[in-house]
């Protein structure tokens, strides 16, 4: 095996915990931080980010390929409403949604039985930075609406499959800790 072709293994070694209780650690954190989150885009972000953890055996072992592909196209789809940002010209609110691009299937998955070229002119809209924020509100629900059931289904396949009831009241009560400080922090 060449130098650079042992490079990927060293840096996924290096990044990716070794022992099974770490592993279990990193995906139970991940969990309570979705539990504890209060935006549910950032919910349905830690959930995605824990099952993203796993490696292609383990999740093949709880999803079918197509339930895996669906799943990032949710991530992507949720990164990019949580990175939408709102713009004032001229006195006037337009919301920017930086959508990945305008596949089919995520206007399938948002907006359901609209009709495609209908939903493919509000995402270009929100590419051009042309939605209003009650359209991009909406969006945001309906993506939230669509997603949630699927995640928190996922969230139970994870801590079925991988997680013990002692690692994962160890993370809840760490990442609670967490939330609390810096909540104090805030009101200091």
């Amino acid at each position: 095996m060449s130098e650079n072709n042992q490079m990927p293994n060293i840096i996924t070694r290096a990044f990716r915990p070794s022992r099974k209780s770490d592993i279990q650690y990193l995906l139970a954190s991940e969990l309570a931080a979705a539990t504890l989150a209060k935006d549910p885009l950032q919910k349905i972000r830690h959930v995605l980010e824990a099952f993203l953890a796993l490696g292609e055996e383990e999740q093949k072992q709880i999803c079918t390929q197509e339930e895996i592909d669906l799943y990032n196209m949710i991530y992507e789809a949720c990164l990019s409403l949580i990175g939408a940002r709102e713009l004032n010209e001229d006195n006037t609110f337009y919301c920017i949604i930086p959508w990945v691009n305008q596949d089919p299937r995520y206007c399938s998955f948002i907006y359901g039985s609209m009709p495609q070229e209908k939903s493919l002119k509000l995402i270009q809209q929100g590419r051009q930075g042309l939605l209003d924020p009650a359209q991009a509100s909406l969006i945001k629900s309906r993506f939230v609406t669509k997603a949630m059931p699927l995640i928190v289904r996922l969230m139970g396949k994870i801590m079925q499959s991988f997680i013990t009831i002692e690692v994962w009241e160890k993370a809840l009560a760490g990442v609670g800790r967490k939330r609390a400080g810096a909540e104090e922090a805030i009101e200091d």
